[in-house]
């Protein structure tokens, strides 16, 4: 990356950058620094979006480690040359680089379909495989003793085992929900009208 910064900033004319940058007061870096703090951020929170969405940790890193967005960092760094670097530095002369720079990545993310490769590029570096792993468990939700049929409310009941399904809110079986009151959250459907959240707690 370094070198990279190097080939920049000559082509640029900007041979005095080194990158800085202060999370408390991002109005202290140079146009250069804040146009590269504010993509980055950008393009951290899509890589997220795409590690999250398949499953995977973002904490658990392999070059970076010892924060919750460890994976991210990792997966960002293979984008950052090609996108947000030379945008960067593009953009250090414009009034305002930090919005200049997220408005240019927002339309960067959508030509270059950078999710999709996100997705494609985790699935690749996790393993051969987990592309098919991922589309043949995709309704299945993993429990202590194996995996169980997503899409139902799995909901552990004292007493029973293995645990039950909870009966549609509102309708529920007392053999299930014991409880006279009935499941701890009922549904309100009159809230619904009064544009609540419909949620209620009869406990």
């Amino acid at each position: 990356m370094r070198a990279l910064y190097k080939a920049m900033a000559k082509k640029y004319r900007t041979p005095d950058f080194k990158r800085r940058f202060d999370p408390a007061d991002f109005e202290a870096s140079d146009p250069v620094n804040q146009a590269l703090s504010a993509a980055n951020a950008c393009l951290y929170g899509l890589c997220l979006a795409g590690i999250a969405s398949i499953g995977a940790l973002p904490q658990l890193g392999f070059v970076h480690t010892g924060t919750t967005a460890s994976f991210v960092h990792d997966i960002a760094d293979l984008y950052k040359a090609e996108l947000t670097v030379p945008n960067a530095f593009l953009l250090a002369r414009t009034a305002d680089p930090g919005s200049a720079a997220r408005r240019v990545m927002r339309r960067t993310f959508r030509e270059t379909r950078l999710v999709q490769r996100v997705v494609a590029d985790v699935m690749e570096l996790l393993g051969p495989g987990l592309d098919e792993a991922v589309q043949e468990g995709s309704n299945r939700l993993l429990d202590e003793n194996g995996t169980v049929e997503g899409g139902r409310n799995w909901a552990r009941i004292v007493g029973v085992d293995p645990p039950q399904p909870a009966t549609t809110f509102g309708d529920w079986d007392p053999e299930v929900w014991p409880d006279e009151d009935g499941p701890p959250f009922a549904l309100d459907e009159d809230a619904f009208e009064d544009g609540k959240d419909g949620m209620n707690d009869p406990r």
